[in-house]
């Protein structure tokens, strides 16, 4: 089974040698690279091309996608909660404590795993793409896309801000600030598998925060990514003295308790075009740990946690 992607060339592409209407469109060298393999794999206007033909306005061009024959992903069935979903992309809400991918002890119980299962049992290439990253002990939304095209157009997004993620934290401390923006290059730690730390000549890491409620040495802070290191936002809150309730690596960890941080927001472009504002309410735990605390997560709506920084 494969995909196509298909594009009508526009004013801008008018007279340019195909592959560069296809990099104009956003098209991978990859995707590119599997149509050039599969038979009749570039068509303009329904005929075979090569890719250095010249291509004009209102022309339309398919290229074939053949799916990969291999998946070393294991299907497991699992409970999945879909926030999202259309012919290219997912959009899940992650369970804390639910590893996003497999790893060494737990080759079969993660979101991947569920979504592979998931897939084939639509008939659909079991693959998972992740486009953003979640730790294992935060909630939330994760996108995973269905295909290699739909994945390069999203990390696109990624990779010059268009794609929009917002998160709840809940943080300890007396910040003496209402909103911060952090800017802080983030390495990971000398002598240390899974530990980050702020530090000179490290990865650049921007955090955008806004204190949202306050009580007595816990506050509830919203959190805007505009880059995606691990770690990113318990590395930089650490960092300013305020680390997130929970947080077991740069905290103090508390029994019973996972590191208070939730996928809230999403926001971003469909492969389709269609525009998606996303909205996921913090889980039960995070709810419960608030209100113990004196925090109300009830009174935060939505509309409060899109405006603008």
């Amino acid at each position: 089974m494969g995909r196509e992607i298909r594009i009508v060339v526009g004013p801008n592409g008018d007279g340019k040698a195909l592959r560069e209407v296809l990099r104009i469109a956003g098209v991978s060298s990859s995707a590119l690279q599997r149509a050039k393999k599969a038979e009749g794999g570039i068509l303009l206007d329904g005929q075979a091309v090569f890719a250095n033909v010249i291509a004009r306005e209102k022309q339309t061009i398919v290229l074939k996608q053949p799916e990969r024959a291999e998946q070393s992903l294991l299907p497991v069935e699992g409970e999945l909660f879909i926030a999202y979903e259309d012919e290219d992309m997912l959009v899940l809400n992650k369970p804390a404590r639910l590893s996003a991918h497999p790893g060494p002890g737990n080759r079969e119980g993660s979101l991947a795993n569920f979504v592979a299962a998931y897939l084939q049992a639509k008939g659909e290439p079991s693959v998972f793409r992740g486009v953003n990253r979640l730790d294992r002990m935060t909630s939330g939304l994760l996108t995973a896309a269905k295909h290699a095209h739909a994945q390069h157009q999203l990390a696109a997004q990624l990779g010059d801000g268009r794609f929009k993620r917002r998160y709840l934290g809940l943080f300890c401390g007396e910040p003496g600030f209402d909103e911060r923006e952090i800017d802080a290059p983030i390495a990971r730690k000398q002598g240390s598998v899974l530990e980050r730390e702020v530090r000179e000549g490290g990865a650049p890491a921007k955090t955008r925060l806004r204190v949202l409620r306050r009580c007595e040495g816990l506050n509830l802070g919203l959190f805007e990514l505009e880059s995606g290191r691990t770690h990113q936002i318990r590395v930089h809150m650490a960092h300013l003295g305020l680390p997130l309730l929970g947080d077991f690596l740069y905290g103090e960890e508390i029994e019973g308790l996972r590191c208070m941080l939730h996928a809230a927001l999403l926001r971003c472009e469909a492969p389709s075009g269609k525009e998606l504002r996303l909205f996921c309410p913090p889980p039960e735990d995070f709810c419960r740990a608030a209100i113990e605390r004196g925090i109300e997560i009830g009174e935060v709506e939505e509309e409060e946690l899109w405006s603008p920084f």
